[in-house]
């Protein structure tokens, strides 16, 4: 079973170019080249750990497979490597 920390994985999206925006949840757009894109995804304010299903509805929030998410979790993949990739997915 796969868990990661709220905190962590929230630093990890702000420095892959994403900004907070707070409310019940925490949501978090992307932004490229300082325009507002549609990925997007909240984490709950409750929550310090997420395990396998809610890991699970993170990656297809930022549309990543398993392996491209933990590239972005643990930094090989960078903000530019990430909007790339939804480039190519058609996305932004």
């Amino acid at each position: 079973m796969a868990q990661r920390r709220v905190r962590e994985m929230q630093a990890a999206l702000m420095g892959k170019g994403f900004r907070p925006r707070e409310g019940d949840h925490r949501y978090m757009h992307l932004y490229v080249e300082g325009k507002k894109t549609s990925v997007r995804t909240k984490f709950s304010h409750a929550a310090e750990v997420y395990g396998d299903n809610l890991l699970a509805q993170l990656r297809r929030q930022l549309r990543l497979n398993r392996t491209q998410f933990d590239e972005l979790m643990e930094c090989p993949m960078g903000e530019a490597e990430y909007a790339e990739a939804l480039r190519q997915q058609g996305v932004i």
